[in-house]
């Protein structure tokens, strides 16, 4: 499953979309739009924020950590926190509590287009519930929850993802 995004008057909205194999057709691939997503909203970073460092990050578990990160991407966006988990920008509403990316005035999700990904109610949803299938093994455990990271639009600097991984996968043989 992928984010495609389609242009309607002038207008982008993000639609969760799978490809699926018809065999009887020479191979060929048919596109299953599975969920309409939101308006697209692109997003320039600004002034950097000051992040929590590393020591600090070893005490945190798993799920603090992909919220601190989360909280530090939404901040160098020139998101307001409102609260410990709600940020605004303009009219743009991000609840983490909720897992919920919203436009306060028309009270529907958007997506946010930031560092060349989207952050949406599914991505952050995905995200926030992380939890590796049963059956994969560690390299296929980091790939998942990259991807994860990747699609919401979350740049992690390498030494924090060795942390948060390893933690998810101390959890997971356990």
């Amino acid at each position: 499953m992928f984010i495609r995004i389609k242009k309607i008057n002038k207008q982008e909205y993000a639609y969760l979309v799978e490809n699926k194999w018809r065999k009887n057709r020479k191979n060929k691939v048919r596109q299953k739009t599975l969920k309409y997503l939101g308006r697209v909203h692109k997003l320039e970073k600004g002034a950097k924020k000051e992040t929590v460092t590393l020591d600090e990050y070893n005490k945190l578990d798993p799920e603090k950590i992909i919220l601190e990160l989360i909280k530090l991407e939404l901040l160098n966006h020139d998101f307001k926190q409102l609260s410990r988990f709600i940020f605004e920008r303009n009219t743009f509403h991000v609840n983490l509590v909720n897992k919920k990316v919203t436009d306060k005035k028309t009270k529907k999700e958007i997506c946010l287009e930031i560092n060349n990904n989207f952050l949406c109610s599914y991505t952050l949803r995905k995200l926030l519930n992380f939890s590796p299938k049963q059956g994969l093994t560690k390299l296929q455990i980091g790939k998942q929850l990259a991807n994860s990271l990747e699609s919401a639009g979350i740049i992690v600097p390498k030494e924090i993802f060795v942390i948060v991984a390893q933690k998810i996968l101390k959890n997971v043989e356990e």
